[in-house]
């Protein structure tokens, strides 16, 4: 019950991430990265994302080598990264030039991940966990009714 709500709870955040993705990228081939699968912790299922690690550098911004004012937006899910000594080039296959400018002068924040989160969880991810923690509860009563 409750790893079918998690699968439609998974399936509800991974169509909004898309989503939202495809608004900030003007590729498709980037929201194809985005994965999601339900895993088992020591707290119990939980739903695990994963995508191309250039989404979190749009996500949260990157603070350039340069003097530069790139800030946290309170919309993302990380702190704006940081360029340090050692690092691999950002940006994929974009030209050589935008990936210097990227170095240079940072990557203001464009957010996408908290709200593809946030958004399918308080509209239909807090009923679909109620309703099967419910059935679950009431199950258990059945049974210790029927001993």
């Amino acid at each position: 019950m409750l790893d079918k709500a998690l699968k439609q709870l998974s399936d509800l955040i991974l169509a909004s991430k898309r989503s939202l993705a495809s608004a900030v990228f003007s590729t498709t081939n980037f929201t194809r990265t985005i994965k999601q699968e339900i895993v088992d912790t020591d707290k119990g299922p939980a739903i695990k994302s994963t995508m191309d690690s250039y989404a979190y550098y749009q996500d949260s911004g990157v603070k350039g080598a340069g003097n530069n004012t790139i800030g946290a937006n309170p919309n993302s899910e990380n702190t704006p990264g940081q360029f340090t000594g050692n690092f691999k080039m950002i940006g994929g296959n974009l030209p050589f030039g935008a990936r210097r400018k990227i170095y240079k002068q940072g990557l203001k924040p464009k957010p996408f991940i908290k709200e593809s989160i946030v958004s399918p969880v308080e509209s239909k991810g807090l009923n679909l966990i109620a309703m099967a923690t419910a059935e679950i509860v009431a199950d258990s009563i059945g049974n210790t009714f029927k001993q």
